[in-house]
């Protein structure tokens, strides 16, 4: 997977995690807010947290692996 794409997947994570954040303010902005729609936004943005830290261990392995590859190469060019 490319860095650009593992970058992609962590903002479309964001976004999703943001708008779980609005749902469960509005659900508690309510008279009588819901337990069970309220436990079901917070295991959704629980969810995307425990995928967002897998997504950041990848995208480290990324940045890792690309600059082992830039220094691999100005190596061989400049060495």
């Amino acid at each position: 997977m490319k860095l650009n794409d593992k970058c992609k997947e962590l903002a479309d994570n964001w976004v999703e995690w943001g708008n779980c954040y609005k749902e469960l303010n509005q659900e508690l902005e309510l008279k009588k807010p819901s337990a069970l729609k309220v436990k079901e936004i917070l295991d959704k943005k629980e969810k995307l947290t425990r995928k967002r830290d897998v997504i950041l261990k990848e995208l480290q392995t990324l940045v890792d692996k690309t600059s082992a590859d830039i220094k691999i190469k100005f190596d061989k060019v400049w060495g």
